[in-house]
């Protein structure tokens, strides 16, 4: 990654509204400088900066608290799916591997009292389920 990738990069995790001074300071370069690929690739990556703008306010996001890599994904995949659905041997079918995993994210999420309680229980014996997460483990 060179030093200009790293500075934009920077801007984009650190800075408020560092999205909008990233593309800013694209189309300047490409104004000073011209480009180094094809006027398609710089057009793609532009357009998707463009469109994906709202999702990139990584800085605000990290003063929230808000994870912005994709690790507590992978984590909750691996947790709920991998060592659960990939055991050596075991064959899913796409629909009894959703029952699978609607029960482990359940559990693991907290709410399983309250599901089974729904499902045991007439509707109007019971509260709205709210989710809030307990992590708890399997």
């Amino acid at each position: 990654m060179g030093a200009s990738q790293k500075q934009q990069r920077h801007t984009l995790r650190h800075e408020n509204n560092g999205i909008k001074k990233v593309i800013a300071r694209a189309a300047q370069q490409k104004r000073r400088s011209g480009l180094k690929g094809t006027k398609k690739d710089f057009d793609t990556a532009l357009n998707y900066l463009k469109k994906y703008k709202a999702h990139m306010d990584y800085a605000e996001r990290r003063k929230k608290g808000d994870p912005i890599g994709s690790g507590i994904t992978e984590a909750g995949c691996k947790v709920i799916f991998n060592q659960r659905l990939k055991q050596s041997g075991m064959r899913w079918h796409r629909v009894t591997g959703q029952y699978i995993v609607d029960l482990r994210t359940a559990n693991r999420s907290g709410i399983w009292d309250r599901i089974w309680k729904r499902l045991i229980c007439s509707p109007a014996d019971l509260p709205p389920i709210s989710y809030q997460s307990t992590n708890q483990t399997v």
